[in-house]
């Protein structure tokens, strides 16, 4: 490759044909070597015509001198092709011998990978194992929200959240912006977390009971196309909640039986407690 570029720069700066050339340069057309000639050099610089420029002002020749380099060239890229054809065959040959036991590295790598990351993630929410319990319970001694924890900078509250011994549910009460749907989604995240096999923010003295199914109502339903306000919308999110939610399951409710008149509401949402 070197040797024709050199042949190129001859021809383009001190042979004959020098005032022919149209810059001073060379450049690849079809993979060969070629230089840009002035339409009138037509037929005064040997040579073949590989291609023309657009306004078809230029040739691209590829002169006489250089057309066995270029040869030459094309057969070296194409052995050099098969050789790598070669190496990729042999090597592919070894790993198929290998292939179990690359495979079995290769799990043993996503588990560690999995593992570090359980660890750095548990390292960076301050988190600690968690006692499971036998029996439905919940207390959660000063739990931190996880997505808090890793995005707010600042001092994060938090919270110990408890259903006493016979308690089976638990009401949160509070203004607007209070945190209270913050306590349901951190109950929920968390419960996921060990269950899924992860360290969660709590403080000591905590414990969970693994629940069966999570059932959760939250957000407004109201749908339009489906003649649906937001009171009967919520209504129908309760439906499946009520037919189905058991001993070992846990339900989260935001704003139970919201979107209608408040003493309605009020006397709806006992009832479904």
């Amino acid at each position: 490759r070197k040797r024709i570029e050199e042949s190129l720069a001859n021809i383009s700066q001190e042979s004959e044909f020098a005032k022919y050339i149209q810059d001073d340069f060379f450049t690849m057309r079809e993979d060969r070597y070629v230089i840009p000639v002035k339409l009138d050099g037509r037929g005064r610089v040997p040579g073949a015509i590989i291609d023309t420029s657009t306004s078809g002002q230029t040739l691209y020749i590829e002169p006489t001198s250089i057309r066995i380099q270029n040869q030459t060239l094309k057969e070296l890229e194409l052995s050099e092709k098969l050789e790598v054809f070669r190496i990729l065959k042999d090597l592919s040959l070894q790993v198929a011998v290998e292939s179990e036991n690359i495979q079995n590295d290769y799990n043993e790598i996503i588990s560690l990978d999995l593992m570090f990351a359980e660890a750095r993630l548990a390292y960076k929410l301050d988190a600690r194992p968690i006692p499971l319990a036998q029996r439905p319970t919940l207390r959660f001694v000063e739990a931190i929200h996880p997505l808090l924890k890793l995005n707010d900078e600042g001092k994060v509250v938090s919270n110990t959240i408890e259903l006493k011994e016979g308690q089976n549910c638990l009401i949160i009460s509070g203004p607007n912006a209070g945190g209270k749907t913050v306590i349901l989604k951190t109950v929920g995240i968390i419960h996921m977390m060990v269950a899924a096999g992860l360290m969660p923010p709590v403080g000591l003295g905590s414990e969970i009971y693994l629940f069966e199914k999570m059932f959760i109502e939250m957000g407004d339903t109201q749908d339009m196309s489906a003649h649906l306000s937001t009171f009967s919308g919520h209504l129908l999110g309760l439906k499946p909640i009520l037919q189905n939610a058991a001993e070992k399951d846990i339900v989260f409710l935001d704003e139970i039986c919201v979107g209608t008149e408040p003493q309605t509401g009020a006397a709806l949402a006992q009832s479904v407690l």
